[in-house]
């Protein structure tokens, strides 16, 4: 049997109930049958939030990481990804079980994470030159059947905790929901050109390479418009308070705009109203992070009234 962490067991029991449960008792179980079928390794876990994750080598001596997740749309999203983005600026897809929910993946080296570079615009200037790998070539026809959730399907959610709370909006201010909505609901009208984003691009999935100076892993996989790819970022590696906060907020929003040819003012009504959503998922998933998620609708608050 391979050690649980303690505090992981406690996430997937606390998302998935008894499905997590069943699929934690088969782990090792599943984790050994791939060691055999990959002629792999599978070393001690990476820190783990929702997925089994970890370090593996290859027979052949190759560097190598393995991913177990329980099987669903979040997986589906994430190897179609995978295969779209063939190595450009993602990490390369080495083999996989949809069904199983496993993927065995090129390991970046020396894969420090984005958050080890401490000067804020070169982390900044480096998440828009791996945006522009992944961006390139992959404008999507909202015509062509699609493996992908899009921003509008995301954007649910606030229906979701609107039905929770009937019709209220619970632990969330009832103004911020209602300009969530309404963002939503005007951006997703006039969005001219569809792209297929990471949908997850903060500085830890963001690794030094040496394939790619950085390579971007865990893509969600989602439809929608550029300006809504560099929002996981603004909200990561952020000042605890919200003058600094915004001040290093307001610089990130001009250099994405400047390197990536966005509209700042389309990029921060998608961020507002991305902000009130991911507030929503920390009480759909009953998961510690709310006052933080305030704190940045707060903050993208005060930064549309300063345009």
């Amino acid at each position: 049997m391979r050690p649980i962490p303690e505090q992981w067991r406690q996430t997937i029991l606390a998302i998935y109930d008894q499905q997590g449960a069943q699929w934690l008792s088969e782990l090792s179980t599943v984790i050994a049958h791939y060691e055999a079928e990959w002629k792999i390794k599978v070393g001690p876990p990476f820190t783990l939030s929702y997925n089994y994750v970890a370090p593996a080598e290859h027979a052949d001596g190759t560097a190598l990481v393995f991913k177990l997740s329980l099987p669903g749309q979040e997986l589906r999203s994430e190897l179609a990804a995978l295969n779209y983005y063939d190595g450009q600026g993602a990490i390369r897809l080495v083999a996989s079980d949809a069904e199983q929910g496993a993927l065995l993946l090129e390991r970046a080296a020396p894969g420090q994470e984005l958050s080890t570079v401490r000067d804020d615009e070169v982390a900044t200037r480096t998440a828009a030159a791996v945006i522009r790998r992944l961006h390139k070539n992959k404008r999507w026809d909202k015509g062509t059947i699609s493996p992908f959730p899009s921003v509008a399907d995301w954007a649910q959610g606030l229906t979701k905790l609107r039905q929770m709370y009937n019709g209220s909006t619970g632990p969330l201010p009832e103004h911020a929901v209602q300009q969530a909505e309404r963002c939503y609901a005007e951006l997703l009208s006039s969005t001219q050109e569809w792209t297929l984003l990471h949908g997850d691009l903060h500085h830890g999935n963001i690794l030094a390479s040496r394939r790619e100076s950085w390579l971007a892993i865990d893509p969600k996989g989602v439809i929608g418009e550029a300006e809504y790819e560099v929002i996981p970022f603004l909200l990561n590696e952020i000042p605890a308070t919200l003058e600094k906060a915004i001040a290093v907020t307001e610089r990130r929003v001009s250099l994405f705009c400047k390197e990536l040819n966005l509209n700042r003012d389309r990029l921060l009504d998608w961020a507002y109203a991305h902000s009130v959503l991911s507030a929503w998922w920390f009480v759909e998933d009953s998961a510690d992070g709310l006052e933080d998620a305030l704190f940045r609708i707060s903050m993208f608050e005060q930064l549309r009234l300063q345009r």
